[in-house]
């Protein structure tokens, strides 16, 4: 979508905002309650809890996330994206079919993206192949036309090491999402420690983040304060 003039709802006095400056807004609460105040966006970009907990001895920054032990694809229902927007959703693998029956059942999905992420992770040595990617579905909303030259499917982009969150996506990741599309104004309704945030940013997009953990909005919002952006 091109940079236009849309300007999203004002959020209900209630919600008020953990952190507002240069046209990026954090919301400090669930994703349920932020989403039907915020209005209309042009684009979706998140990796949700996808339902994919694994067993783990992690505590700590590195602990898993709130609500990763199944899938809930209902907060797509509180969204409002404009004709013609896009969303980008992260999953796996192992529960991508239930992602895009519910991503199906309300716009159109058009593509599964592979992030290809350089350096392999965790699993069984003996059993598994090493893993090296994950995947992201995109959807249009009507009539959804990408930017620019037609993108590959497939981002070589290296993984996030050192990170405070256990699913921390690079920057430079979320900045070529953005760029495909060219939203006017984003939201991130899972935004962790807000890579999302950054990248529009650094590509002079509005945008949304919304956390439910108060930890992830301060990191966020350190992040977009002193311009530690990484990449």
């Amino acid at each position: 979508m091109t940079d236009n003039a849309r300007t999203a709802a004002p959020v209900d006095r209630l919600v008020r905002p953990f952190y507002e400056r240069d046209g990026i807004t954090i919301y400090c609460g669930s994703a349920w309650d932020v989403l039907p105040l915020i209005g209309v966006v042009d684009a979706v970009i998140t990796d949700p809890p996808y339902g994919c907990k694994r067993p783990s001895q992690r505590t700590g920054k590195r602990a898993d996330i709130q609500g990763n032990a199944t899938v809930d694809t209902s907060w797509m229902s509180s969204l409002t994206v404009a004709d013609g927007g896009a969303v980008y959703v992260f999953t796996s693998w192992e529960v991508i079919d239930e992602w895009k029956a519910a991503m199906k059942a309300r716009w159109n999905l058009r593509s599964c993206i592979v992030w290809d992420k350089g350096i392999h992770g965790l699993a069984d040595l003996k059993t598994c192949w090493a893993p090296r990617h994950e995947l992201c579905l995109f959807a249009g909303v009507g009539r959804h036309e990408l930017q620019g030259s037609r993108p590959i499917d497939v981002l070589q982009v290296q993984r996030t090491n050192d990170t405070d969150h256990p699913y921390e996506k690079p920057v430079a990741l979320m900045r070529k999402l953005i760029v495909a599309s060219g939203p006017s104004i984003l939201v991130d309704p899972f935004m962790g420690s807000g890579s999302t945030l950054v990248a529009a940013k650094l590509e002079g997009k509005r945008a949304i983040g919304i956390d439910i953990e108060e930890r992830y909005c301060e990191m966020a919002a350190n992040r977009l304060r002193q311009g530690v952006f990484g990449f």
